[in-house]
């Protein structure tokens, strides 16, 4: 019988007399404001999703892109506003 862990994809190694889970970390990234913010509302108001994409691995590539493009909006504004 598969565990949960085995039925995702995940892997056994042997360590002495034990089965260990390969479990990999993901990369560090640094995120800026906009990636920040957007982490503490997943983690705060949509926390099924914020796990969700923290085990799949998902969450800092998303982080990244939303980083990305809310600070090139941002600064779009910030040149309009100024143009007025």
């Amino acid at each position: 019988m598969k565990t949960i862990f085995e039925t995702f994809g995940g892997t056994y190694r042997q360590a002495g007399d034990y089965m260990v889970p390969d479990i990999k970390c993901p990369k560090n990234v640094n995120t800026g404001i906009w990636g920040q913010r957007r982490a503490r509302y997943l983690r705060t108001k949509k926390k099924v999703l914020y796990f969700n994409m923290l085990t799949n691995g998902t969450l800092n590539d998303h982080l990244e892109e939303i980083d990305k493009s809310t600070g090139e909006l941002f600064e779009r504004l910030v040149l309009h506003l100024k143009r007025e």
